[in-house]
């Protein structure tokens, strides 16, 4: 990480010594390009925000083996095309999460428009062996965290 800092400090330096303008240059392009990243970041950030995701240990609603339910909600206008999130659960009265963090990519690729939901069910996570694991899945409080969503580009 220092080593491409440097080299970066190295090069700018190098360019300032040589052609002072190009610098203003350089930085602007930096500035412009940060700015409109961070613009693009923050609007990212407001619609995944309008997400939702509620999750039950439901062996009524869902098939043997898939005893998750994860019910996803848009409330963004923009067109949800995929989901991408983690299940998590904590012993009631704990903080420390018993899933294992390998079991990631839970994903949906239901296409949901404003106010639509999508329910579906998936397979328990793993737990980690510790001494709260004595729990039964259905005794978990569970909640599921976007990792990614993707939304249907405007022409």
């Amino acid at each position: 990480m220092w080593a491409w800092f440097l080299l970066l400090a190295l090069v700018l330096t190098s360019i300032l010594l040589i052609c002072p303008k190009a610098i203003f240059f350089i930085l602007g392009v930096v500035l412009v390009d940060g700015g409109a990243y961070y613009i693009w970041n923050q609007q990212q950030l407001r619609e995944r925000a309008k997400i939702t995701l509620e999750v039950a240990y439901d062996t009524v609603k869902c098939p043997p083996g898939k005893p998750m339910l994860v019910t996803i909600t848009n409330h963004s206008e923009k067109t949800l095309e995929r989901t991408i999130f983690t299940l998590d659960a904590t012993v009631p009265g704990y903080s420390s999460i018993v899933t294992p963090y390998s079991y990631k990519q839970n994903r949906s690729d239901k296409i949901l428009r404003l106010g639509e939901s999508h329910a579906q069910c998936f397979p328990e996570p793993l737990m980690k062996p510790s001494p709260l694991s004595d729990f039964r899945a259905e005794d978990l409080e569970w909640s599921a965290n976007i990792d990614s969503v993707y939304f249907r580009k405007t022409p």
